[in-house]
């Protein structure tokens, strides 16, 4: 054989290696689209199981604490919680919900009233170049700016003509969406009923599910299987529950703090924001300086720019002592280490979970936080303990030969 014959070959071979990685990441495409679409299937039918397990296990240790302080058994423990529940549930809708409504709309027609005299002061400021005019033009934008009923009520009278001309085909597009919007609201609490109903079951034989699987596993299996089941449950439980209670300390601290420094008409809502938003990292500051930096500029009582840049500089001020707080309590000690999963690698869970809808979303970080222990127990400890016996074994051999 010649060498030209010899670099043909080679070069065929390079290209049927290159032909067949191609179609390997071909299939590999083909083949995570496909499961993709059967996952969001699996995830959208099974979604109450899930969400329901999901809440059973946040609140199975709450349910445990009732039983030994009350003194009562497990459907006792679990009717007492669920009570619980449901008073703060009426609390929050009876109270809360028209305190958070009247926020709202007292923050949108500030905005409405005050963000276009800004806006002008600005641009008297800045001069009446390409700075002002472009000020002055959004000052008009939001002056025009309706956020009442207004709109709605003149796309209704205008429409009022071919409701009357058209007849029946109008009416039956507005009954069709009448249909759909309630059948989205049955939709949504026949759900929210078969999750609690499945909540409530699994609850009552929760404790019944370690017992199952010691009885499921092979004998030599079975101390191993438990201790990554108890890190698991450690790491999973931790980060939930702690998660929870840190939000609610960040709501809390936002609300109190912002109706100490004289934000007390929209305290509530930036809190409930802020609380919320924390469950996600670095989003809840985010979401609670962002308005109480916008009021500490828009309040009418703030008249000169001096006390608008003091209201401010008191929001940042309360939202690096609320981080601080958080940061150095609230994560540490009642969160704790034991999730382990850093705050990228819980955005990466919920930005992937969101593909899936809500039910990914609220199964996202649990299944990372498996995920992490599985890997760390099953393949990360052996490879680093190999790594580090092999460097051992290097510097004993390098220190024989000196």
């Amino acid at each position: 054989m010649t060498d030209g014959d010899g670099n043909l070959n080679l070069h065929l071979k390079r290209s049927a290696l290159v032909l067949a990685w191609m179609l390997i990441a071909v299939g590999a495409i083909w083949f995570v689209g496909r499961l993709w679409v059967i996952l969001s299937w699996l995830l959208s039918a099974l979604s109450p199981f899930l969400i329901a397990l999901v809440v059973a296990y946040i609140f199975n240790p709450i349910v445990n604490v009732a039983q030994r302080k009350l003194k009562i058994g497990r459907v006792g423990g679990i009717l007492v919680v669920a009570l619980l529940i449901l008073l703060l549930v009426g609390l929050f809708l009876g109270i809360l919900v028209p305190v958070l409504y009247a926020q709202t709309i007292d923050t949108i027609a500030g905005i409405r009233t005050n963000m276009p005299i800004l806006l002008k002061n600005i641009s008297h400021r800045v001069g009446y170049g390409t700075a002002g005019e472009m000020f002055e033009k959004l000052a008009e934008r939001m002056r025009e700016l309706d956020v009442g009923l207004k709109p709605t009520l003149d796309k209704i009278s205008a429409a009022a003509p071919g409701i009357t001309a058209g007849g029946m085909t109008a009416a039956g597009k507005i009954a069709r969406g009448i249909g759909t919007m309630f059948g989205g609201v049955a939709g949504f609490f026949v759900a929210l009923a078969f999750v609690v109903v499945i909540a409530f079951y699994s609850l009552v034989q929760f404790d019944a599910v370690p017992n199952l699987i010691r009885l499921l596993l092979p004998s030599r299996f079975e101390a191993r299987a438990m201790d990554i089941l108890g890190k698991v449950d450690e790491a999973v439980g931790g980060f939930l529950r702690g998660q929870l209670i840190a939000a609610a300390i960040v709501g809390v601290l936002t609300a109190v703090g912002l109706a100490a420094i004289g934000m007390w008409r929209y305290a509530l809502l930036v809190g409930v924001v802020a609380g919320v938003g924390h469950l996600i990292p670095y989003l809840g500051p985010v979401l609670g300086a962002t308005p109480s930096l916008l009021w500490s500029f828009l309040a009418p009582s703030h008249a000169t720019w001096g006390q608008r840049f003091l209201y401010a500089g008191l929001v940042i001020a309360l939202f690096v002592v609320i981080e601080l707080v958080d940061g150095f309590f609230s994560q540490p000690r009642i969160v704790g280490k034991k999730s382990h999963l850093h705050p990228l690698v819980v955005i990466a869970a919920l930005v992937i979970g969101a593909q899936f809808g809500i039910t990914g979303i609220v199964l996202a970080v649990p299944s990372a936080a498996i995920a992490r222990v599985l890997i760390k127990e099953l393949w990360w400890n052996e490879h680093v303990a190999r790594k580090k016996a092999a460097w051992r074994g290097g510097r004993d051999a390098g220190k024989a030969v000196q």
